[in-house]
């Protein structure tokens, strides 16, 4: 979608991967199937197993605590607000920031599947 610039679809879909990668880390390491679409909420619960997700958003940052927000309000805004525009590079800003979060993931499960074995 970031290729071909339909902003808002890649907008939403990096709201509903970081959504899905939070909720992975919080089952990964709770085994809790959580049911909640909250980013926020998600991102809190996953400080209670590690910092590096905060450490991605730095929400004390004022330019990425708005990308957060940005992305927090994504299904809502791209979904139901017909005359929402996402912009490119707050979209573009976004992508690596999720990506990130896939490499948190990554590294969790190495850490539970290596004490899983011991």
């Amino acid at each position: 979608y970031l290729t071909i610039g339909a902003h808002n679809a890649a907008l939403f879909s990096l709201s509903q991967t970081a959504e899905c990668l939070l909720v992975a880390i919080i089952r990964l390491v709770t085994l809790y199937e959580i049911n909640t679409h909250n980013l926020e909420r998600l991102l809190k619960l996953t400080q209670m197993f590690t910092e590096d997700i905060s450490a991605i958003f730095e929400l004390d940052d004022t330019e990425k605590k708005k990308l957060f927000n940005m992305l927090k309000g994504a299904y809502v805004d791209v979904r139901y607000r017909d005359r929402y525009e996402s912009d490119a590079a707050s979209v573009a800003a976004l992508y690596p920031l999720v990506k990130q979060i896939a490499v948190v993931l990554d590294q969790l499960s190495q850490k539970h599947l290596l004490a899983s074995t011991l």
